[in-house]
């Protein structure tokens, strides 16, 4: 603060009487002058400067006019002339919790209550701040406030304000009956409540998981006052809650037109584009959000989330290091910053971090996933097993804790209970994949004879493949197919699915309810009712799926012809999936010397990314020129891709869309992995899973590439006679 003239200020030509001026002071303080307030509050100071009333008064004046931590040192002065006045410490968690320190807050209001145990409004505050201080049903943090709560109700059960903040903390508890029936007590004691309580029951409800009655309590809130933006907000949550995130994202923004500052609703927003895949509108809405409040870590934690999984990583690993300068003890986002490294196979600080963030949150069910990921490649399978096992005992409804347990189930080769809890990742945050709207139901299973299935893949292009293998399957169960997928794939799964519907992403008709279908599924969820067990995958290695376009199989053919008799091995080396920029699952032209040294072999170029300068160094290095054809665009043209794969003997690829491709095509393919366990292996890497026709090639990550690639070498000379 500055200091103000003395306009207006009592004349002090004659002697004036500390209590006048403080009289004065309080009194412009009280209307609203605060710059008179400060001038007089200071001028008293000049004289008397311990004078612990006068700091305290303009201690709360600086914090009211935005300066906080000057406010907060001023209070603090006055409590230590004078400590046992119970308003200085009232003041001092006040002006806390505006700058965030939860810790000095609650320290704060507990000597209030020393100092007057009966105040109901102090432990009222107290048990607000318990509420935000430590999330997560049954915590000893919300055990306490709604023992604090329960007292206060008991000796004031008429005060609206004080059932609603019980029913909030009952509602944290997951005790919800006894959460509405403080919500109808304080909507029948008041009617300025009954939109609080409306909006709160439907959330209530949405826990539940009961969306239309959600969505009913909401509304009447709406009637009540069509510009509540909290209710707004919360029915912005039940649509995204019921996956209907386009009509949430819809009801935040016109909850930001009404409250264009409020960082929670621009933090909400941004999870639901997160979830649609909007990655830069959810940039857009965590940045605001922060804006808004700086002292907001999750909207840091999203933020970082969101580059994370735009492949970004480098970028986002150096937010969160600079975001940790600021808040370095912050659970989430250390746990940000681990989970950010296993991506990168930084393995030993990604366990580092978690560890660290498990020590100051036992229970972050984040953490605890980033470590059992990351010992997935480190540790031991009892190890991690036992780790999801604490952490669903602990969050037993936090869906990312079970999505992830289930990609680690497939790791391990626990196919039915992986299958089960996959199902999930839909209702997590982390999932890439962008959440859909399909009205229709969802497939359980059922018999489909006479019915219509839509059908819709998602991951990414090579998984779109690999999954697809399940439509002859759907195809065989007497229902009308509707097949949407990447518009690079309509042709190639037009010509291979015979009766079934293709359609190019996005198939709206479908999504909004026009077209009449059924049933509705993502292609994947078939698996737990196709594939439950590692034996109820194909296994003749010659099974195919894919059918390329006949004239264009036999064009490629003339053209392979043309080379010579020499055996046509396909190759894709480098890969777009590069950890950090690290390159961990590609290699180097130096690195792939084992396979290109060997004679006797025409190798054909695949890479769907430029490789000009790579292809001159093998022609340098081993003499070997990688036929490549100017005419194919090999990552938009897969229906001619198809042709060109179905005519080699052999494709060398990491885990890439051409290796899924050529797997599709029944054609062999060596595929090299960094890791030696991976979700896609099904735990058992020498079973036929999805491609009968794959074999894999693995080493441990910090491992070169020396071992399989030898490896490969002699399965090549081996197979062909070299």
């Amino acid at each position: 603060m500055n200091e103000s003239d003395n306009t207006d200020l009592l004349d002090l030509s004659e002697p004036v009487s500390v209590d006048s001026l403080l009289q004065a002071a309080v009194d412009f303080h009280n209307i609203g002058n605060l710059e008179k307030a400060e001038a007089h509050y200071r001028k008293i100071l000049e004289s008397d400067p311990k004078n612990h009333n006068v700091l305290h008064l303009l201690g709360f004046l600086a914090y009211q006019l935005g300066f906080g931590e000057e406010g907060l040192a001023l209070i603090k002065e006055a409590i230590s002339y004078e400590p046992n006045v119970s308003l200085f410490h009232s003041n001092l968690a006040k002006v806390s919790l505006e700058l965030k320190d939860l810790e000095q807050a609650e320290v704060a209001y507990r000597r209030c209550l020393e100092l007057e145990s009966g105040n109901l409004d102090i432990m009222n505050d107290l048990a607000n701040l318990l509420r935000i201080k430590e999330k997560g049903p049954g915590s000893k943090s919300l055990q306490e406030a709604q023992e604090l709560l329960g007292k206060i109700v008991v000796e004031k059960p008429m005060v609206p304000e004080y059932q609603i903040n019980l029913g909030n903390v009952l509602r944290d508890n997951l005790k919800n009956e006894e959460a509405i029936d403080c919500y109808e007590k304080a909507m029948d004691m008041d009617p300025k409540f009954v939109g609080a309580a409306l909006r709160n029951i439907g959330l209530i409800h949405c826990a539940d998981k009961d969306y239309e009655l959600a969505e009913e309590f909401i509304n009447k809130a709406l009637k009540i006052d069509p510009k509540d933006s909290s209710a707004l907000n919360n029915l912005g949550q039940v649509f995204v809650s019921d996956l209907q995130l386009d009509k949430g994202i819809e009801c935040f923004q016109r909850a930001l037109k009404i409250d264009t500052n409020n960082s929670l609703i621009y933090r909400n927003m941004g999870r639901a584009l997160m979830r649609r895949r909007r990655d830069e509108e959810a940039l857009e809405a965590f940045q605001r959000s922060m804006e808004i409040d700086s002292s907001e870590t999750e909207a840091y934690y999203h933020f970082a989330a969101v580059l994370r999984n735009m492949e970004k990583l480098v970028e986002s690993e150096d937010f969160v290091r600079s975001a940790l300068k600021q808040f370095p003890k912050e659970p989430l986002l250390l746990c940000e910053l681990s989970n950010n490294l296993q991506g990168q196979f930084e393995f030993e600080e990604a366990e580092k971090y978690a560890r660290q963030v498990l020590d100051i949150s036992p229970n972050c069910g984040a953490a605890m996933v980033t470590l059992a990921i990351v010992l997935i490649h480190t540790g031991s399978e009892e190890e991690v097993l036992e780790i999801y096992k604490k952490a669903l005992k602990e969050m037993p409804n936090e869906m990312s804790v079970s999505f992830n347990y289930a990609l680690t189930l497939f790791c391990y080769g626990h196919l039915e209970e992986a299958w089960k809890r996959y199902r999930l990742r839909w209702e997590t945050e982390s999932f890439t994949s962008p959440v859909r709207s399909f009205p229709q139901d969802q497939w359980d299973g059922s018999p489909l004879k006479g019915k219509s299935i839509i059908l819709y893949g998602e991951q990414g292009l090579g998984d779109e493949i690999r999954h697809a293998s399940m439509v002859p399957d759907m195809l065989k169960m007497g229902a009308e197919v509707y097949v949407e997928c990447e518009p690079r794939l309509v042709d190639i799964f037009q010509r291979s699915f015979e009766g079934a519907n293709v359609f190019p992403y996005p198939y709206t008709e479908a999504e909004t309810g026009k077209v009449d279908i059924d049933f509705q599924s993502a292609i994947l969820d078939l698996g737990g009712y196709l594939r439950p067990t590692i034996d109820s995958f194909p296994s003749d290695p010659n099974h195919s799926f894919l059918k390329p376009d006949p004239e264009r199989i036999v064009f490629w053919k003339e053209r392979m012809e043309a080379l010579g008799p020499q055996p046509k091995v396909g190759m894709i080396w480098q890969s777009t999936k590069a950890a950090g920029g690290r390159g961990r699952w590609g290699a180097t032209v130096e690195e792939l010397a084992p396979i290109l040294s060997i004679k006797g072999i025409d190798f054909v170029n695949l890479m769907y990314v430029e490789c000009n300068e790579d292809r001159a160094k093998m022609l340098e290095l081993y003499g070997v020129n990688l036929h490549t054809w100017d005419d194919i665009d090999l990552r938009n043209d897969q229906d001619d891709l198809c042709a060109l794969i179905s005519n080699l003997d052999l494709v060398i690829s990491h885990a890439s869309s051409v290796a899924y491709t050529a797997g599709g095509l029944g054609i062999p393919t060596f595929n090299f992995l960094p890791v030696k366990i991976y979700f896609d292996l099904l735990g058992n890497p020498d079973a036929p899973g999805w491609s009968p026709s794959m074999r894999y090639f693995r080493k441990n990550i910090h491992e070169d590439w020396d071992g399989p690639f030898n490896e490969i070498a002699e399965e090549i000379r081996a197979k062909f006679g070299l």
